[in-house]
């Protein structure tokens, strides 16, 4: 399975899905940054200042940073394969974030869409039990 696409800088990303291993090691240190999240419902999704927390430790993780590059090791980008290298350029630097954020998301999302639909249910009935 394979994403291609074109960055707000105009480079191209074409992302490969990670192995299930890779993948796995992923979704769990996301889970962990995430699990420790202090973001409560809908006013903190909405609150610019409980994001940046949430950013800051998504960023700060050396862990899901381990785990990125793992599935990054897979990726193109201008038709190259992406190493530490590809961003010591500093025109690529301004792409990283949003080539960690792609790599990321396309390799979460396989993990993240069954636990949507199971939990979707249960997150209506407590939001109704709030009412």
């Amino acid at each position: 399975m394979n994403k291609e696409i074109t960055l707000d800088s105009g480079a191209k990303l074409n992302i490969t899905l990670a192995s299930f291993a890779e993948g796995n090691a992923l979704f769990k240190a996301f889970s962990k940054v995430v699990g420790k999240a202090e973001i409560d419902g809908q006013e903190d999704i909405k609150n610019p200042l409980a994001l940046k927390d949430l950013f800051c430790s998504l960023v700060y993780s050396d862990e899901l940073e381990k785990c990125l590059w793992a599935c990054m090791k897979r990726a193109t980008y201008n038709g190259h394969k992406i190493t530490p290298d590809t961003f010591e350029e500093i025109e690529a630097r301004q792409d990283y974030l949003e080539v960690i954020s792609e790599v990321g998301q396309f390799n979460l999302t396989p993990f993240l869409k069954s636990l949507y639909a199971r939990f979707l249910p249960l997150l209506e009935t407590f939001q109704t039990s709030q009412e």
